[in-house]
């Protein structure tokens, strides 16, 4: 993978992140939806830290 999408994709799963912590208080009511939305940024943020090591962006574009 080249060197500019891998910032791209560090520079998203820091962005979310700091959407996340920042989207307010979580309730009952969005806290699946928050969470789900953790975990795939989570997933990502553990791709990053093994160099994309299995990661395939075609998964993404279904």
């Amino acid at each position: 993978m080249e060197e500019s999408r891998r910032k791209a994709y560090l520079a998203l799963n820091y962005q979310a992140l700091l959407d996340i912590k920042n989207s307010g208080e979580f309730n009952i009511d969005n806290f699946n939806r928050v969470f789900r939305v953790a975990h795939a940024f989570h997933n990502l943020a553990l791709y990053i830290m093994e160099d994309f090591v299995g990661f395939n962006e075609d998964v993404l574009k279904q």
